[in-house]
């Protein structure tokens, strides 16, 4: 279930990056505001970078927790 939602996160975060916050910067004109949308644009390209290690470092964890069963998962 997390596996999935951080998955979906990451779509939409992607998404936003892409065209969200690109064309807020297109839009700024004020230099100090021009400033703060790009520190935005490079925390969440942080944010995107983390939330892509998680969902590799979850694989191992996910992977067992399906060949366990309901049974053995409920019981951890």
């Amino acid at each position: 279930m997390h596996e999935h939602v951080t998955e979906k996160l990451l779509l939409l975060e992607r998404l936003l990056l892409r065209h969200d916050y690109h064309e807020l910067m297109l839009r700024t004109r004020a230099p100090q505001l021009h400033q703060k949308v790009l520190r935005i644009l490079r925390l969440k390209e942080e944010q995107i970078k983390l939330l892509e290690d998680l969902l590799k470092e979850m694989e191992p964890y996910a992977a067992r927790a399906v060949s366990a069963g309901p049974a053995e998962d409920a019981g951890a």
